[in-house]
């Protein structure tokens, strides 16, 4: 009887380990399921462009950002890919952008 006391733990924690285990999975299918329901699948690939003159962060933002990505969460992308600390961008300076791209699986 004793062996049950002192194993009980171990299947407890057995029990926890199995649980949190499905619950991953459900949660890693879910992704997935939302993922592939359309198709397609959005790869981020990164380019530089040079700062023309009249070039603004949100006029950059207005040309590269998905329909389905609100155009300021693209624009504080731009600004922590960058090490940018303010919206001010000038003439000459190098940015990298992030663009993306659908492709089917």
């Amino acid at each position: 009887m004793k062996k049950t006391a002192i194993s009980s733990p171990i299947l407890s924690g057995r029990f926890l380990l199995l649980l949190l285990f499905f619950f991953l999975s459900f949660v890693f299918l879910f992704a997935m399921a939302r993922k592939t329901s359309a198709g397609d699948r959005r790869v981020e690939v990164y380019y530089s462009v040079t700062v023309q003159d009249g070039d603004s962060l949100w006029s950059l933002a207005e040309a590269n950002t998905p329909a389905d990505m609100d155009i300021s969460e693209y624009i504080q992308k731009v600004r922590r890919i960058n090490h940018l600390n303010t919206n001010e961008i000038i003439s000459g300076d190098a940015l990298i952008l992030p663009v993306y791209t659908e492709v089917s699986e």
